[in-house]
């Protein structure tokens, strides 16, 4: 009986053993599952930014750093001959920033700003900020997008404001309803007007407070729209009063913004830095598409840590290694190297970098570096900032 138990024992070990390998031989031993087609992957959207003369200030470099961070954007500056050139043509979305909107429009032309209302009247995507928001607006020489005009009397000064979206305006946006903190800067304050052929708007967003100035201490925009939205023949715009893009809070409105013209909503990867980065602070009155090349260029070094939005009273010198003026033609950017806070930066051990006129009017001192050559711009920061 022992026996007979171990051969049919070897019997069916021999057969299990015959089976795998009658299927390994086919093919058949573990059949692959079905699987679907691949879904293609999506293009980024062409997104157009705005960077010629009008379009100044530390919020057009984060905003193109929002965008060119986004895996799912792709950021395009623009300047004037482009708007003249037919390029809007084939963008997904136009961004004008802030700064100037008289000095916006007059780079543009009136022709650059039919060429704006073309695209968005033939399904283009437009979002404004600040200076941009004041473009939307019916006035001459503006794009006038929308059926809002302007409110110079009650225009505030800069400060953090409270600004609450509305139901519908956190559907759009894709966000939670309710008051947020954000950055004022002396932007445009409007009303709603009928004027034809300005397009359909709606207010997405109030002020619940305001700031005066000392020209205005009357100016009260509390209750006016800080935020709006609408439409431009087949074309979607939306657009801040506020500047949503310098807080880290508040990129969700950027974000938000974009999602709701566009149906894409940004989720940017920013560089990551090495410890101890050289702390460097960039002026931010800029030169166009260059000036846009150059920062991102810098920004994208991990050995840097870009201050794109320094205003000396408000203790930014205090944390940085190193300043730079990378052009002069300002008025702003002259009469900043003659700054008394800027002085003592350089006492205290700070580097200076100026170029351009700026490098005619900086002072004569031992930290102040002339450079002549801004291809070496990298170059000469990394060498100011050695010990």
């Amino acid at each position: 009986m022992q026996t007979k138990r171990i051969l049919f024992g070897r019997v069916a070990c021999c057969g299990i053993l015959f089976a795998f390998l009658t299927l390994a031989g086919t093919g058949c031993a573990a059949p692959a599952p079905e699987t679907a087609d691949a879904a293609p992957a999506k293009e980024p959207l062409k997104v157009g930014l705005y960077v010629d003369a009008g379009s100044q200030g530390g919020g057009v470099i984060q905003l193109a750093r929002l965008i060119e961070y986004s895996p799912q954007l792709q950021l395009i500056p623009l300047d004037r001959p482009d708007l003249r050139e037919g390029k809007l043509k084939g963008l997904d979305l136009l961004v004008v920033p802030g700064g100037s909107s008289a000095k916006q429009y007059e780079s543009m032309q009136e022709t650059g700003a039919q060429a704006v209302r073309e695209y968005v009247a033939a399904g283009g995507a437009y979002f404004g900020v600040c200076a941009g928001y004041h473009c939307t607006l019916n006035r001459p020489k503006r794009i006038g997008l929308l059926p809002y005009t302007f409110v110079p009397e009650n225009v505030g000064s800069r400060a953090v404001v409270t600004a609450e979206i509305s139901k519908k305006g956190a559907e759009l946006l894709d966000i939670r309803p309710g008051q947020y903190s954000v950055i004022y800067s002396h932007g445009p304050i409007a009303r709603p007007c009928e004027q034809p052929g300005t397009g359909w708007g709606e207010v997405l967003a109030v002020y619940k407070n305001s700031i005066s100035s000392a020209k205005k201490p009357k100016a009260n925009f509390a209750g006016y729209p800080a935020m709006l939205h609408g439409q431009y023949g087949k074309g979607k715009v939306i657009a801040t009063s506020f500047h949503p893009e310098y807080r880290v809070s508040t990129h969700k409105i950027a974000f938000g913004c974009i999602y709701a013209v566009t149906g894409v909503k940004p989720a940017p990867v920013f560089p990551v830095k090495k410890f101890r980065p050289l702390r460097v602070g960039y002026n931010t009155v800029l030169e166009g598409k260059r000036s846009i090349a150059e920062v991102l260029m810098l920004d994208r070094q991990p050995d840097l840590d870009m201050n794109f939005s320094v205003s000396f009273p408000d203790g930014s010198l205090d944390h940085l290694d190193v300043m730079v003026f990378p052009q002069g033609r300002s008025k702003t950017t002259v009469s900043a190297v003659k700054d008394p806070l800027l002085l003592a930066f350089l006492e205290r051990g700070g580097k200076v970098i100026v170029l351009g006129r700026a490098a005619e009017t900086a002072p004569q001192h031992p930290n102040v570096i002339r450079l002549a050559d801004r291809s070496k711009l990298l170059e000469a920061i990394r060498a100011a900032g050695k010990k």
